[in-house]
This record gives structure tokens, C-alpha cells and sequence, in this order.
């Protein structure tokens, strides 16, 4: 008798098991839905630490966006109506147009192919994303028009505030004292003059010596827009008095 119990309890204790296997090998997938249009993928997405990572490419070129990829760096640009997005494998910070956006969880590779955050990637190209629970289902509109919200919290570092005036030599090479900046700069370029010229503490614009245009301070440039090039306006006629003209990224 005690055989026939315990054979019976084997049997229900291997039906539990089969049951709780079911609701987590056999879980639906998640799917993405863009403007009514399923999204086919290589892989399945994941939900990682509550964020669903979905195939880079796949949802780039079903948003009409422009990718690269740099192997050596492992990172991801996709561009877009003049909107750059920048994003590397395993690092939580990523950039929009320059600016900095710390991550909840950063992209990662999975066999062999690169998932990113699917709310970061629409939400900063002005898409409205939604989730439905009950059909594990990421919707996207990609065709609202909305302010960008990125739920991230951006991470800008200010500027250093400068407390002495800064001297400005307008002729280098001639033999003259300087002459200290109290008033709105006009420089001439054909002096080859050094930057920083202007003062960060009250500029609402800055510029490069190497170029003509001008950009809000948070713009970033490698190479270009360096301390030993920086140009400091105090307005947009300032910068349009030195020759500058607004950035077509920063002022679209």
C-alpha cells in the first residue's frame, strides 16, 4: 500500500514540475509592433533588470534609420532627421546630438547580434512607446509627434566657471599691451588668433576658430571643438557679428 502512495505521490510531484517548467521555457515571446507592423527579428528580444533589448538592426532600419558600426569600439550610430545616436556595447552612458544619457541597461551581444534598448532607441527619435503585459507585445508609433522624453536621466558636465577676465591680444604679433575682454568679442581670423577666446561663465553659445558655425555649450565636436580653438558668444548677434552661423544639428 505505502508503494502505491508513494508511486502516486511521484506522479503528482512530476506533473507539478512539467506545469511549472511550462509557464517558464514555454513563456510567450516577445514581440514589437511598430505602427501596426509586427517587427521580425533574428532572435527573439529579452527583458533585462525590466527593459526589453531587441535587435539593433531590425529596429533601426524599421524606424528609417541610418546605422554604422565600429568594430574596434564596439559602437552603434544611428542617424536621422539630423539626429545622432550614439551607443556602445556593454557602457551605460550613450549620447544624443552630443549629450550625454546614462542607461538602465546597456547593449549587449547575444548570439552574435547586437540588442539595444528598445524604449531609449524610438523614445529618442520622438516615437511614443507602450507595453502590453498580456501579450508580452512593445508597441510603437513612430508617427506621433512628440517632445524626445527619454526616461534616462542625462549626465552633462557643467562647464568650469572662470572668475578672472580674460586678456585678449588682437594684433599677437604686434608689439602692444593687452587688452582686457569687457565688452562682446569681434575677432579677426586672419591674425590667427588662439582660443579659449570669450568667457564660459556668461556665453550662451560657442563656436570653433576652425569653422563658421556656432553651437549651444553642451555640443561636442573630437578634434574640432577643442580649448585651443573655443570661441565664447554672449548671444546669437554676437556669434552672427563674428561671421558664425547656427549648427544645423543644434539649431534644426
Amino acid at each position: 500500500m505505502f508503494k502505491k502512495q508513494g508511486f502516486k505521490f511521484t506522479i503528482i510531484l512530476a506533473f507539478i514540475l512539467v506545469l511549472s517548467l511550462g509557464t517558464t521555457v514555454f513563456a510567450e515571446p516577445i514581440k514589437v509592433v511598430i505602427n501596426s507592423q509586427p517587427l521580425v527579428v533574428p532572435i527573439n528580444p529579452i527583458i533585462q533588470e525590466g527593459r526589453t533589448l531587441v535587435p539593433l538592426r531590425a529596429i533601426f532600419e524599421a524606424l528609417n534609420v541610418t546605422v554604422e558600426w565600429d568594430q574596434s569600439t564596439k559602437t552603434v550610430t544611428g542617424t536621422r532627421d539630423g539626429r545622432i545616436i550614439k551607443l556602445q556595447i556593454d557602457n551605460k552612458v550613450a549620447s544624443i546630438n552630443g549629450i550625454s544619457v546614462e542607461l538602465d541597461v546597456p547593449g549587449r551581444i547575444v548570439e552574435g547580434n547586437t540588442l539595444v534598448p528598445v524604449r531609449f532607441i524610438a523614445e529618442s527619435l520622438g516615437a511614443n512607446v507602450k507595453w502590453d503585459d498580456i501579450t508580452r507585445t512593445v508597441l510603437i508609433n513612430s508617427e506621433v509627434v512628440q517632445n524626445t522624453n527619454i526616461v534616462e536621466v542625462p549626465v552633462v558636465k557643467p562647464l568650469p566657471v572662470i572668475t578672472t577676465p580674460i586678456i585678449v591680444n588682437p594684433d599677437p604679433i604686434a608689439d602692444i599691451a593687452p587688452v582686457v575682454n569687457t565688452a562682446p568679442i569681434i575677432i579677426n581670423k586672419s591674425k590667427n588668433p588662439i582660443g579659449p577666446i570669450g568667457n564660459p561663465a556668461t556665453a550662451k553659445f560657442k563656436g570653433s576658430l576652425k569653422s563658421d558655425k556656432y553651437h549651444f555649450l553642451e555640443y561636442k565636436h573630437n578634434g574640432q571643438i577643442v580649448d585651443t580653438n573655443l570661441i565664447y558668444f554672449e548671444s546669437k548677434d554676437h556669434a552672427a557679428a563674428n561671421g558664425y552661423k547656427p549648427c544645423g544639428i543644434c539649431f534644426k
